[in-house]
């Protein structure tokens, strides 16, 4: 990044700050824990290559 800092030292800096972030933290991404009754009747079909099957009622 030598070329970056000589053309453009504010560039390379917000650059190394963002490689830092990366690095140094974690973000966390909310999702949801509840299937669908759709999908748990996709994931119990015989199309299901995870091997998995799901019994459920309806």
């Amino acid at each position: 990044m030598n070329h970056l800092m000589k053309q453009d030292p504010a560039i390379a800096q917000s650059i190394q700050q963002e490689l830092r972030r990366q690095r140094d933290k974690i973000e966390l991404i909310a999702s949801e824990n509840f299937l669908s009754g759709a999908v748990l009747e996709a994931m119990g079909s015989p199309v299901n290559v995870s091997g998995r099957m799901y019994n459920f009622k309806e």
